[in-house]
């Protein structure tokens, strides 16, 4: 069950946790750490119950069900296992002289000097609720919710069946529900016509207009549309508003802040680039390189 791709997969994490900075085994000290169980000791290192649930529970849900398990972190802890030998064995043999190694060492600082850097740059950019109710008093706009109605209607193909089938209902020989079910041609026949709530412009013009000026549980005369005759009934409106601070705070703080890192990092970006002489070099045209 643990062998093959299952296997590779948990290596390869390991792999990424431990570039990331996790430290899965630790030299010995005379008493455990918090009471954590050793699992495996290699010279004088140790592995952690710790180190395996750390593995475990970096796992997506669905490989974690493999893993989180008396068999999965057996097999967990020999990956683990073999990747201090690996460690002890690349010591042995000096691998950190080899040019291979240097140089990927090399790309690896370059590139967590350069996260650190940004992380740095951007630690002590915030954003105060000063800020956030200023931003949303200024763009009240962006936090409406526009008035909704909800209909159902019953679609049919021509005018006079349209208005037979209307009074039909209107002289109570049929529900509306029940004529929505056996005429309507939209599907939302299955709904008892029930179109649910919905803005007038994200319907056709003509059936928007007559919705909107139906009463509750008012029924309207045929409107012909592209699609055929509508009989409309008004069921529920729901007025417009403006979303209060509270419900929309979060997410205001959220895109001010990516913002104004953003703002910080072009405006050092830009600093930077000029304090070490940034030069664009152009390619020379094709022509040119054939004289």
């Amino acid at each position: 069950m643990f062998r093959g791709s299952k296997i590779l997969c948990v290596s390869g994490l390991i792999a990424v946790l431990a570039w990331g900075g996790v430290v899965f085994a630790t030299e010995a000290a005379p008493k455990a750490d918090n009471g954590q169980t050793v699992l495996a000791r290699i010279g004088t290192a140790e592995i952690k119950q710790q180190n395996v649930d750390e593995v475990i529970n970096a796992l997506d849900p669905q490989q974690k069900m493999y893993y989180d398990n008396e068999q999965g972190k057996k097999a967990v802890l020999d990956e683990l296992i073999n990747l201090e030998v690996f460690a002890r064995y690349a010591e042995d043999k000096r691998f950190d002289e080899d040019p291979v190694f240097v140089e990927r060492l090399a790309r690896v600082k370059k590139e967590l000097m350069r996260q650190l850097a940004v992380e740095k740059l951007l630690e002590n950019v915030t954003i105060d609720e000063k800020e956030t109710k200023l931003y949303y008093m200024d763009h009240l706009k962006e936090f409406e919710v526009p008035a909704q109605i909800r209909a159902s209607h019953i679609l049919l193909k021509e005018e006079d069946e349209a208005k037979k089938v209307l009074q039909e209902i209107k002289s109570g020989t049929i529900t509306f529900e029940e004529a929505a079910k056996k005429y309507s041609t939209c599907p939302s026949k299955e709904q008892n016509g029930d179109l649910g709530y919905f803005q007038t412009n994200q319907v056709v013009p003509e059936f928007g207009e007559a919705a909107s000026k139906l009463k509750k549980s008012e029924i309207s005369s045929p409107v012909q549309s592209q699609f055929g005759w509508h009989i409309i009934r008004l069921e529920d409106t729901k007025p417009g508003k403006i979303r209060s601070f509270e419900e929309v705070k979060s997410q205001v703080e959220s895109n001010l802040l990516r913002d104004k890192r953003a703002q910080v990092y072009s405006e050092e970006t830009e600093k930077l680039r000029k304090e070490y002489g940034v030069v664009l070099v152009e390619k020379e045209p094709a022509s040119d390189k054939k004289q």
